[in-house]
């Protein structure tokens, strides 16, 4: 199960350029867009804790090192890695994923996949918004975020429907707290 570790590290690789790019987010007086990467960073760690329950043993992600840049470059790093992933990574590994039968957790992976892929964009178009207030010079117009716990889904009001990616009911969800 190659493909899950590699997931693994590169959703562990997300939660670490987030967490830092809402502490540069905040030194630049971005207060929404830093909570709009700390929500983010809650959403990758739901995929990493789908990820490895798909893995079924122990497995510490490899460290990287990442570029930092100001938020307005950040923003961009964080929406080419999301569309990236959405696009080429989950669905090659969804591809891989799916020859490998006599794997137990085939199933359970490939579901974790899927949802990985489909949250994804969904952080994509995010942090697009986010973008396009930024461009203006603005402050990103945001007050709360709630999380899918079971996909890591992201949407910027309370829920009263089930989740599009993988259709909990929306009491699944939990505001992300704010700094």
């Amino acid at each position: 199960m190659e493909y899950l570790k590699k997931a693994i590290n590169g959703e562990t690789l997300a939660t670490q350029k987030y967490s830092v790019f809402a502490e540069i987010a905040k030194k630049e007086g971005f207060a929404n867009i830093a909570y709009l990467f700390e929500s983010l960073t809650v959403a990758e760690k739901i995929h990493i804790k789908n990820h490895k329950n798909a893995l079924d043993e122990d497995y510490k992600p490899e460290n990287e090192d990442f570029t930092r840049g100001t938020t307005v470059e950040n923003v961009k790093d964080a929406m080419d890695a999301e569309l990236w992933e959405n696009k080429k990574m989950y669905p090659s590994f969804i591809k891989e994923i799916k020859k490998d039968k006599k794997n137990p957790m085939q199933k359970v992976a490939q579901l974790s996949f899927e949802w990985a892929r489909d949250v994804e964009l969904t952080h994509h178009k995010a942090l697009k918004i986010a973008m396009k207030y930024l461009e203006q010079g603005k402050e990103f117009d945001c007050s709360e975020i709630y999380i899918c716990k079971v996909c890591g889904n992201l949407v910027f009001s309370k829920p009263t429907k089930i989740c599009p990616i993988c259709r909990h009911d929306p009491a699944f969800y939990f505001k992300v707290k704010r700094d």
